[in-house]
């Protein structure tokens, strides 16, 4: 599982550094408005996107800035399932990873994200301007939900079968124990029994 999460995360981080390092920061600050969308820069980015979105395999990938009035609103995205946002859309949601790159470091999660829109491991690497300043940020999400759960199930069938293993030895062990134990009492009242001369239960030869 552990292995799953990791090389998931190490992907979507190489995604995202070869993507960033293919957009321009500087165009990308002045990126605010639907008019904006029509602009050959633009479309250069977005469609870069969509290009390493398809080859990779990854779930989401998307473009977000933060709003001087606090949230998120979104540059641009790909997604996999056909349903995209456009420029200028609010993003109400809130990640650490958001938060991170939004303030310039780059982020993997340790763990999964489990929600509607899957089992996914993201990534986010911040977007700089020439002069260094951090103007956006990108995510990549990989949907990892067919190895999660089919780890998921082999930890459990495992654990169900050492469960299973252990009772039968446990019933196993008792009734051998029983088996043993029952001729042994057997044998250790017989001694007694012949040890106080009570030899009432066998025959007795008698002389004519």
């Amino acid at each position: 599982r552990n292995m799953i999460i990791d090389n998931a995360g190490e992907s979507a981080m190489q995604l995202g550094q070869a993507i960033v390092a293919k957009l321009d920061g500087d165009a990308l600050s002045g990126w605010q408005t639907k008019e904006d969308a029509q602009k050959e820069t633009y479309i250069e980015a977005k469609t870069q996107i969509h290009t390493y979105g398809e080859l990779s395999g990854a779930r989401y990938i998307y473009v977000l800035k933060t709003k001087p009035t606090g949230g998120y609103t979104l540059v641009m995205e790909m997604n996999a399932n056909g349903k995209e946002g456009i420029l200028g859309d609010d993003v109400t949601d809130d990640y650490e990873g958001y938060r991170l790159a939004a303030a310039g470091k780059a982020h993997v999660d340790g763990e999964p994200t489990i929600d509607d829109y899957g089992v996914l491991i993201s990534a986010y690497v911040p977007i700089l301007d020439s002069k260094g300043a951090t103007v956006a940020f990108l995510g990549v999400d990989y949907d990892i939900a067919k190895e999660y759960n089919g780890s998921v199930a082999l930890r459990n069938s495992i654990l169900w079968t050492t469960l299973l293993v252990i009772l039968f030895g446990v019933v196993f062990t008792g009734l051998v124990s029983y088996s043993l134990v029952k001729p042994i009492k057997k044998m250790t009242l017989e001694a007694e029994r012949i040890a106080s001369r009570d030899i009432s239960g066998q025959p007795m030869a008698m002389k004519r």
